[in-house]
């Protein structure tokens, strides 16, 4: 891709750090300019009580599932709390791992965690299941490390096979507390034109921080999604222009935005 391909280019990436520090350093590499708004804080969770017994318990578990880089660092980092290993994450041997997402396969591997099940081009539940579907999940222990909410479809769909199910939170997200005025001020004045929603939590975040009154800068903004998931949750909010990437990788997103520049 051409270094000056998003010159002109001014894009809102309300991502948290340190994702969204990733892909605008992409975006100003080529000549676009990165607007960096984090909506949401990644923080523990409110009571340790859940997560502790259930990381006591692994030797008992035949699979977990990690389902983003912020509950892979949830789980090692109250594994050091715990006195596990300093710096690696203590797995016990046989025991299975699944990461959604190419991005959470990473961060296991730098902690010495070892993915048995990750997902291709569908970065998603759905992704995980297909990719999952040599592995009999009959009477299987399996615990889901998560944020304190989300999507209930992994859960439902491994316990129509017949597996024993758990949610364990290690992470929560909150909107910021933030100050937005700032950035409808640039909005205002035509210095965005592109926005990135990479999750159904950043959307609502940020339709929060924006209120009625100033929601109408983001309908009428471009946003480039990772998902058609993520892309019909925000058509349903009333956005009008929503392109989504091929995949959801950095790069893939650049070349839609790139997209965006030569229409």
């Amino acid at each position: 891709m051409n270094r000056d391909s998003l010159h002109g280019l001014k894009i809102l990436i309300p991502r948290p750090r340190p994702f969204g520090e990733r892909i605008a350093s992409c975006v100003e590499s080529r000549g676009g300019t990165a607007i960096l708004f984090p909506v949401i804080e990644i923080t523990p969770p409110a009571d340790f009580a859940s997560l502790d017994a259930s990381l006591r318990q692994l030797t008992e578990v035949d699979l977990m599932v990690l389902v983003s880089v912020s509950a892979v660092n949830g789980v090692v980092e109250r594994q050091r709390a715990l006195h596990q290993p300093a710096g690696r994450a203590a797995i016990p041997e046989g025991l299975k791992v699944a990461a959604v997402g190419a991005k959470t396969a990473a961060r296991c591997a730098s902690l010495g965690i070892n993915v048995d099940f990750v997902p291709g081009q569908r970065m998603s539940s759905e992704g995980l299941l297909e990719c999952m579907n040599g592995f009999r999940v009959k009477d299987k222990k399996i615990v889901i490390f998560r944020g304190q909410s989300g999507r209930e479809l992994l859960k439902t769909e491994l316990e129509k096979l017949g597996a024993q199910v758990k949610y364990v939170e290690c992470y929560r997200r909150r909107t910021t507390s933030q100050s937005i005025q700032p950035i409808i001020g640039k909005w205002a004045r035509g210095d965005i034109n592109a926005v990135l929603i990479t999750s159904v939590s950043i959307l609502e975040s940020l339709i929060e921080l924006l209120g009625k009154p100033n929601f109408e800068l983001l309908k009428q903004t471009i946003v480039i999604t990772i998902s058609r998931r993520i892309a019909n949750q925000c058509v349903q909010a009333g956005i009008d222009q929503v392109v989504v990437a091929d995949t959801p990788d950095d790069e893939s997103v650049l070349e839609k935005l790139q997209f965006i520049m030569t229409k």
